[in-house]
């Protein structure tokens, strides 16, 4: 099965002081390099196939990035909508679409790779990357019907003390067949 990857790099960084620094958040540098070009580097896909989402200072991205579909999400409002402004690159493309964020650098190879063939393997509409913490953390938590299949995702911000509890949190890497993301 062919792959494509959006990456979503339309975000302005605040915790990372773009604003005043003038350094969109994917073009921090990490031992020399822009964020965003280890994520490239890890989809191990040809530039034609990676679009990246890009929207504050998308300029600065453009130019470090060429050879690569850019999609504009003009407003930030979102993953959703992020992904939703890069379909019109994916047209007549049938396979498997690969979603990420541009600002993780330490995801290797190997997870993008594992991921997208278990999602094959099961035949899935869409595939999450999860992960597992002792501690309370910052991210977006994996709701579990009480067969523990997937359910929903809510965000940090949105939880409770009931679901402060759910240790399982969202990687924000996800498969998904390109028929099923259309559709949603």
């Amino acid at each position: 099965m062919s792959h494509k990857a959006i990456i979503l790099a339309a975000g302005k960084g605040k915790r990372l002081g773009s604003e005043t620094s003038g350094v969109p958040k994917v073009m921090r540098l990490a031992n020399g390099r822009p964020l965003l070009s280890y994520v490239v580097d890890a989809l191990n896909l040809p530039p034609c196939d990676v679009i990246i989402v890009a929207g504050y200072m998308r300029e600065r991205v453009i130019a470090e990035f060429p050879g690569h579909p850019i999609a504009v999400q003009e407003h930030q409002l979102g993953t959703a909508d992020a992904v939703k402004s890069a379909l019109p690159l994916l047209q007549g493309f049938k396979g498997d679409v690969i979603v990420c964020c541009g600002d993780m650098p330490l995801v290797r190879r190997e997870s993008y790779a594992a991921l997208s063939k278990l999602h094959s393997l099961k035949g899935n509409d869409a595939t999450i990357l999860t992960g597992t913490y002792p501690r309370q953390m910052p991210m977006g938590r994996i709701v579990r019907s009480p067969d523990d299949s997937f359910e929903r995702i809510v965000e940090a911000k949105d939880s409770d003390a009931e679901l402060d509890k759910i240790r399982e949190y969202n990687s924000g890497i996800y498969v998904f067949r390109k028929i099923a993301l259309e559709s949603s």
